[in-house]
């Protein structure tokens, strides 16, 4: 049984969609738990509206305490022995626990992840289906996720043994508990599978909380890359140079995205950046994106912000 595990807040608008397309899969040998995190809007009688019509559906109702507190609790209430998890807000392909399911199979691995197709409101939704299949270690994944290759840091698009998780746990009361969980569950794989079909529908709008308006938890997200960087030293030379190209990637983000308010942060991720970016910059791995914005940091910084509006579109 594969147990999908879904977290909702204020999802009301999206939310018949992403649990139609749970619903309706082609592999029906699932449960669905939905963990109500504490929902002001009508989410959580949605929940309970459709629980009553389909008995796969398991309905947790608790206080708000973020997405790493709802899946630990959804974790905690699976029974079945692979775990997918799915945010209230988004939807999934009609054969994505099919696909993903067969490929920890094909290839007994303990991880499989699809890529992502990125929807916005009144889009038509399409996914593109591929035969590309590719099997990594779990370094080769580690990797692969901190040059920012094809995998993305995020906890949705794949599916899990539910094994993995019998010691390790989403990191409650931060907002980037994707970046901190994965490289651990990865390294804990004995192989992860990455198929370029796109299965999961990421909605990008205003309710996002990647999307918001840029809070004092962000400025998390450079504490967490440290973390990484220090556990990526304990490895070998590789780890630890994919892990300072996304301490700097942090960094920059904290650089060009934070108001005036946070000063501090701000000059901090500044000094990040001088010291370590030449030595990104030198890494053969990186992306062109991070490339041409370490350049105009260096050496051409008046337009650096400008210039990155445009920079940042690219894959």
């Amino acid at each position: 049984m594969i147990s999908i595990i879904v977290p909702v807040y204020k999802a009301e608008k999206y939310l018949d969609k992403c649990i139609e397309s749970l619903i309706n899969q082609t592999y029906q040998d699932i449960e669905m738990i939905f963990v109500d995190d504490g929902s002001p809007d009508q989410s959580g009688k949605i929940l309970d509206q459709w629980a009553l019509k389909d008995t796969r559906i398991k309905v947790i109702h608790q206080e708000n305490g973020g997405p790493s507190k709802a899946r630990n609790r959804g974790i905690r209430e699976a029974k079945g022995e692979e775990i997918i998890f799915v945010d209230g807000d988004d939807l999934v392909s009609e054969d994505m626990c099919q696909v993903l399911h067969g490929l920890l199979e094909k290839y007994q691995s303990d991880i499989a992840i699809a890529g992502i197709k990125h929807l916005f409101d009144d889009q038509e939704v399409h996914f593109q289906k591929s035969n590309q299949e590719i099997v990594m270690t779990s370094k080769e994944a580690i990797l692969d996720m901190w040059y920012q290759k094809r995998i993305l840091p995020s906890p949705c698009s794949r599916i899990f043994k539910k094994e993995l998780f019998d010691t390790i746990q989403f990191k409650e009361g931060i907002i980037f508990e994707d970046v901190e969980i994965l490289p651990k569950l990865f390294q804990k794989a004995n192989s992860i599978v990455y198929t370029e079909s796109e299965l999961y529908g990421y909605y990008h709008h205003e309710e996002s909380i990647t999307t918001n308006t840029f809070s004092k938890k962000d400025l998390g997200i450079i504490d967490i890359c440290k973390d990484n960087l220090e556990y990526a030293k304990t490895l070998d030379e590789d780890y630890e140079k994919a892990a300072l190209s996304y301490y700097v990637v942090g960094a920059l983000r904290i650089y060009l995205n934070a108001p005036e308010i946070y000063q501090e942060a701000i000059k901090e991720s500044e000094q990040i950046i001088k010291k370590y970016g030449k030595t990104v910059l030198k890494d053969k791995n990186i992306r062109s994106k991070l490339k041409y914005s370490l350049i105009l940091f260096f050496y051409f910084r008046p337009v650096l912000k400008s210039i990155y509006r445009r920079i940042n579109r690219w894959k």
